[in-house]
């Protein structure tokens, strides 16, 4: 039985866009053709609640058939905005109206960025840099902030970070070269390759200087952006870092790489959860049952990262190694990581403080590689605080 919940979601379009299609069901390739403005009231089905689960309505700029590729201007203005839930359809007003079911983000293709349904709805395009097309989601208004994840990790992987960062800053949340919606050509990578895509997006982006936030892989990313276009970077937040890799990590970089080739992607998701995640976090029941959810999303994933391409971003982080060059970083610097961080240990974010001039440095007490989420009520408001220092 499903319940009496209903959405409705106004579509917005401006310029010279000539209609809109959106996919409400994967499954049944519902596809509807919009010439004018538009508001869709779509209940929620039995069993999903909108508070706990990620959902898609994805807005397209050009009229389609089930199976044709989108076609169009991604950059130009439609948008789909959250309006207010009403009791029964009979509350809706107005000639266009569309009624639907809403449907959770596992069952559809993610192939554009999704947020809480309270807030809008935005189509992010792609740039051309570097040689690659790479996608950019962008949240949030004021100086800009570049966010780089890190392997595996596409940019929507922020998003309990840039709910705090988007009140203060532009957060440009960029799909590395090799994962989500970015290009995936053959590898291997370099950290100064994909640290010049990031230079090419802040071009393309008229952004002249900005702050910088990377992650594991993103960090390193991070500081080559730093250190090859140092113009480019105001500050930045180094999080669970390194400047170089030693045997153990080479270890562990090749077995990860194993791992990718011949798990099944919950198996993998699993070995990945082991590695980044300490026992506290294990033992609180939330956070279990946050794995678990994972795990199923992992299996049924539409669009899972290449094996070719999660190698060649391996092969970025193997190869790095800027010790030698850090002295000559002048951006105020935060080095940030967990000191129970099996996959990049301590010594590697203190060597890296070490060598960087002034920098700041913080790990955090029973924490590990991904000390970000269970450190999360200190780890936002120190870093926004830092961040608005710097």
């Amino acid at each position: 039985m499903q319940r009496a919940a209903w959405f409705w979601f106004s579509i917005e379009l401006s310029g010279d866009v000539e209609g809109v299609g959106i996919q409400l069901d994967d499954r049944m390739q519902h596809w509807i053709e919009l010439r004018d403005p538009v508001e869709v009231v779509l209940r929620e089905l039995d069993g999903f609640s909108l508070l706990s689960q990620r959902y898609f309505i994805i807005p397209f700029f050009t009229c389609r058939n089930t199976g044709e590729t989108p076609k169009g201007n991604f950059s130009k203005g439609a948008a789909v905005h959250a309006k207010w839930q009403t009791t029964s359809p009979a509350d809706s007003r107005g000639a266009n109206v569309i009624f639907a079911c809403w449907f959770p983000a596992s069952l559809l293709k993610s192939q554009f960025l999704y947020d809480s349904p309270s807030n809008s709805f935005k189509i992010m395009p792609h740039v051309e840099t570097n040689g690659i097309k790479m996608f950019y989601q962008e949240r949030g208004s004021g100086d800009p902030l570049i966010c780089i994840m890190g392997v595996t990790a596409p940019g929507g992987v922020w998003d309990a970070h840039a709910q705090a960062w988007e009140k203060h800053f532009r957060c440009i949340l960029g799909d590395n070269r090799g994962v989500g919606e970015s290009d995936k050509p053959e590898g291997p990578y370099t950290t100064a390759m994909m640290a010049d895509d990031y230079a090419g997006l802040m071009d393309k982006l008229g952004i002249k200087q900005a702050r910088v936030v990377g992650c594991s892989l993103g960090s390193v990313i991070a500081q080559q952006l730093a250190l090859r276009h140092p113009d480019k970077v105001k500050s930045m937040i180094l999080m669970c870092t390194w400047a170089r890799q030693d045997r153990f990590g080479l270890y562990t970089w090749q077995h990860l790489m194993k791992c990718k080739a011949t798990m099944r992607p919950e198996d993998f998701m699993q070995y990945v959860q082991m590695l980044i995640f300490t026992k506290p976090w294990f033992d609180n029941d939330d956070c279990w049952n946050n794995m678990q959810q994972g795990l199923k999303d992992a299996a049924f994933n539409p669009a899972p990262q290449p094996v070719h391409a999660m190698e060649a971003q391996s092969a970025a982080a193997i190869s790095h190694n800027t010790l030698n060059e850090l002295k000559n970083v002048k951006c105020p610097t935060l080095v940030i990581g967990g000191k129970n961080d099996t996959f990049t240990p301590k010594w590697m974010s203190e060597e890296v403080a070490a060598a960087l001039p002034g920098a700041d440095l913080h790990l955090y007490d029973n924490a590990g590689h991904a000390f970000h989420w269970e450190c999360l009520g200190d780890f936002n408001p120190r870093t926004t605080e830092w961040l608005l220092k710097h």
